[in-house]
């Protein structure tokens, strides 16, 4: 009985370890991602300086990764209102992806993953 005991707890810590490591690697997705797509509007910026769409994608990236402290903790100080009003998926869906395929599915999967931390997403 102590042995199967024993084993419980073991089963139910190694659940409690895959869900800390998999909640991690979701945020870092999140980070590089974001810092991935800041990189690529940087350049479409430069390109056109005056196209207010990438302003506003750049501005909706800044958010998000003021949302995280420098070692990729999740701070979730935004709250749930602001977070809603993120709309870079939308953006990428109407505006980009004919022109860009890869960044609209990129700022998609941002959009998406960053909300699924405040349970936005199903």
């Amino acid at each position: 009985m102590v042995a199967a005991l024993n084993f419980l707890q073991w089963i139910t810590v190694a659940l409690a370890v895959n869900k800390i490591i998999e909640y991690y690697l979701e945020t870092m997705n999140i980070i590089l991602n974001t810092n991935k797509a800041k990189d690529v509007l940087a350049k479409l910026e430069k390109e056109n300086p005056d196209f207010n769409l990438w302003h506003s994608i750049s501005s909706q990236l800044n958010f998000i990764l003021d949302d995280f402290d420098s070692s990729g903790n999740h701070k979730k100080q935004a709250s749930k209102e602001r977070v809603k009003e993120i709309i870079i998926g939308v953006q990428a869906i109407r505006e980009i992806d004919a022109g860009n395929p890869k960044l609209a599915d990129l700022l998609c999967e941002i959009d998406y993953e960053y909300k699924k931390l405040y349970g936005l997403n199903s």
